[in-house]
């Protein structure tokens, strides 16, 4: 059922696509294709996969957190191209601003970084990253509150006080809790 219920986004999309490759419009159209949370990892007979990612959709893990994003628009640049960047959604906004060539108003509060620069030259936006989940999930997950900095995350359990720290650029799959190794750090990390 899963996999049908995505065959059939993927053919809707190419839909889309197709229609505005006929109209002409596909030079001149940003589209935006992204995921609320990783794939189904609990329930529904475990459709789809996150390894080596740990956990999915409503889990404080990698596999619950990053999603797919994609970003189609009339630029010259290496279709094939990948960034490993840590964004949030945030950032759409002002990047599809500065991708149409629009200015924001002066009213409005930016919570994103405009990652048009960062798409060409593959540079993180120096700040650090929040998540906020401070309930049960009916996929999964705990009330946690989560920070990602660098390379570390740090998640907080509201229910039990407990801290989760990994090094993700070691630790990808989030199998080692190096909170014990480095409690300044994840003290640190938790206050901010």
């Amino acid at each position: 059922v899963y996999a049908g219920l995505v065959e059939q986004m993927d053919d809707a999309i190419g839909l889309v696509m197709a229609q505005l490759r006929a109209l002409g419009l596909d030079e001149n159209t940003i589209v935006v294709f992204t995921s609320d949370h990783g794939g189904v990892a609990s329930g529904d007979a475990f459709a789809t996969s996150n390894a080596p990612l740990r956990g999915g959709k409503g889990y404080q893990w990698e596999g619950g957190l990053r999603v797919p994003l994609f970003i189609s628009y009339p630029r010259e640049v290496d279709a094939a191209r990948q960034s490993k960047i840590p964004i949030i959604g945030a950032d759409l906004y002002p990047s599809l601003l500065s991708l149409a060539g629009l200015p924001s108003t002066t009213h409005q509060v930016m919570d994103g970084r405009d990652l048009v620069g960062n798409i060409d030259d593959g540079i993180a936006p120096d700040r650090a990253l929040f998540w906020h989940y401070p309930h049960y999930g009916n996929q999964g997950g705990d009330p946690s509150s989560i920070i990602r900095r660098d390379n570390y995350k740090l998640i907080h359990y509201h229910e039990n006080g407990k801290d989760e720290l990994y090094d993700l650029y070691k630790d990808p799959a989030e199998r080692m809790n190096v909170a014990a190794q480095f409690p300044e750090l994840a003290i640190e990390l938790r206050a901010e």
